[in-house]
């Protein structure tokens, strides 16, 4: 253990003054500072008046307070300014944590559990958000489906499943650009939201996702090597929030041809309606 010292041994002599009232302190700072072991121990003698300044100690901070002696009008203003500010600090720092945790409540609120992609509460404030800009950016709805989705789980239990669907959502966020979002929209389907009116655009997105999930492979439990297919359907373009829904309908349309059709590719709605009309 270190000789104890005290503590304006380690500062020089201007320190060695009142700092609630600029006066000389003759008898040098009360508070005594000095290490035990591993741990720096410090004693002080507080007055009427003191304020904690930051000190270095073998380059441990400590708090340093220093004895005001004087009992002036001076100190005590200075100690009741003091004390505003630390309530004043106090109710900021709490006021950050506060927004902080809302903000967190918030994302909860609007976020899939199991995947961290949007939910149905977050995808509705998501469009809404997206329609809100003037002029709002057009949309075009994809429907995400895991092909045979239902024997993964019964082969492999419903824990396989849920990983597979988690990995899904991580390639569909993954494969999507910035401008689009992605949603669970159903147990095994995801709804993306793609900014375009260009049909060759959307049809792009939904060949990268077919490409991308069919290359996909989760090693799982005991040694099991999950994969799948998608098969996707795509909506007409989107204009305002109160057609989402029905542009929803038609993109699941489109993907029930996708999936009568061998699944694991794409359909548009639009060649639906195209072949109803020839």
């Amino acid at each position: 253990m270190n000789s104890p010292k005290a503590f304006q041994d380690y500062y020089p002599e201007e320190l060695s003054h009142c700092y609630g009232c600029g006066r000389r302190n003759e008898h040098g700072h009360q508070l005594k500072s000095y290490w035990d072991g591993d741990e720096s121990v410090a004693s002080f003698t507080p007055h009427a008046y003191h304020i904690a300044i930051p000190g270095y100690v073998y380059g441990g901070l400590i708090a340093s307070l220093i004895d005001c002696h004087c009992t002036g009008t001076a100190a005590a203003a200075y100690f009741a300014l003091s004390s505003l500010v630390a309530v004043m600090l106090v109710f900021a720092l709490l006021w950050v944590v506060f927004e902080r945790l809302n903000g967190e409540l918030a994302e909860l609120a609007s976020l899939d559990a199991l995947t961290r992609v949007l939910n149905r509460n977050g995808l509705q404030q998501t469009l809404r958000r997206h329609f809100a800009n003037r002029p709002p950016t057009p949309l075009t709805l994809l429907l995400v489906d895991l092909d045979h989705f239902k024997g993964v789980n019964d082969r492999h239990g419903h824990a396989a499943g849920d990983a597979l669907i988690r990995a899904v959502a991580g390639c569909l966020a993954q494969t999507c650009r910035g401008s689009d979002f992605v949603a669970r929209f159903g147990g095994e389907e995801f709804l993306i939201g793609c900014g375009t009116d260009h049909p060759a655009a959307a049809d792009q997105l939904a060949q990268r996702i077919c490409a991308q999930v069919a290359d996909l492979r989760i090693a799982f439990d005991a040694g099991v090597t999950l994969g799948c297919t998608v098969s996707v359907g795509i909506s007409a373009t989107v204009y305002s929030f109160a057609d989402w829904e029905a542009a929803s309908r038609q993109a699941d349309q489109a993907l029930y041809r996708a999936k009568s059709d061998g699944r694991n590719r794409w359909v548009r709605f639009g060649d639906l309606a195209a072949a109803v009309a020839g």
